[in-house]
């Protein structure tokens, strides 16, 4: 590994983030290659999200999770506060 790669590994961060059924399915199944969420976190691509099926009518995590990397990100002008992210496969 470069100097370089070793360096990049060393900065990225996982994320924890809840995921209705609808949305981790879709995920899942790799039809939805995209996370719109608020920006409220420090999210850098190379990030690791960490997926978590949260069921809203249980309230609580169902067991499953998946992780996916952040390939490109941006903030929208039409949507302050928020940002699109881009995923790819990518365990930590």
């Amino acid at each position: 590994m470069t100097e370089r790669a070793t360096q990049r590994a060393k900065e990225w961060r996982v994320h924890e983030l809840k995921t209705w059924p609808a949305y981790y399915r879709e995920i899942i199944t790799g039809r939805k290659h995209t996370e719109h969420r608020r920006h409220d976190r420090d999210f850098r691509v190379g990030d690791v999200l960490r997926l978590r099926e949260w069921d809203p009518i249980t309230k609580a995590y169902t067991g499953r999770e998946l992780f996916r990397r952040i390939r490109y990100l941006f903030t929208p002008h039409e949507a302050p506060g928020f940002v699109v992210l881009e995923l790819e496969d990518g365990e930590p």
